[in-house]
């Protein structure tokens, strides 16, 4: 495949909608059969010509920024409880097209989803960690200014005390 502006295009919209694997995103193989390249051509592309690698980095923001705010939204509504709309249907056999059944009863209910804890308290220690942590963090630090070093008298006066001790015990 030849190196071309609509070729840009086209890595550009398909990354931007499919991701590349850093972010969860689709393979590189999928990528290059896409674009009708192999990876090492891509790989080249990468090195060989600015405005591809710019196009691609700037193609991954994008998705990684777009997956990131649909991620949020989804957290959020699970973590708060959301409402949604459930169809359930019955269907029967159809005697002059099996292929196609024929639907006998279709109800629409709304359903209410609750809250979901660890959803809530993921969200609010990531997005108030100043307030609201899993864990408690002590930071001790202790400083004990009495304790020198010893001198050489002090060092042999304390291994005769505890030769003393050793005997005794």
């Amino acid at each position: 495949m030849k190196y071309t502006a609509e070729l840009l295009k086209r890595a550009d919209e398909w990354v931007r909608k499919n991701g590349l694997i850093e972010y969860g995103g689709g393979q590189l193989q999928d990528f290059c059969t896409e674009l009708g390249i192999n990876d090492k051509t891509y790989r080249r592309w990468l090195v060989e010509k600015d405005d591809f690698k710019q196009t691609i980095d700037k193609a991954k923001e994008f998705y990684k920024q777009s997956l990131t705010h649909k991620l949020h939204e989804t957290l959020s509504m699970v973590a708060t409880g959301y409402d949604e709309e459930e169809t359930e249907t019955e269907y029967r056999p159809n005697p002059k097209d099996p292929n196609k059944p024929t639907i006998t009863k279709m109800k629409k209910k709304k359903v209410f989803y609750q809250p979901n804890v660890g959803a809530a308290i993921f969200l609010i220690t990531n997005l108030d960690p100043e307030h609201y942590q899993n864990r408690q963090s002590n930071n001790l630090t202790l400083k004990d200014d009495t304790e020198k070093e010893m001198t050489l008298d002090e060092v042999k006066a304390e291994i005769e005390r505890l030769k003393k001790i050793e005997t005794k015990g």
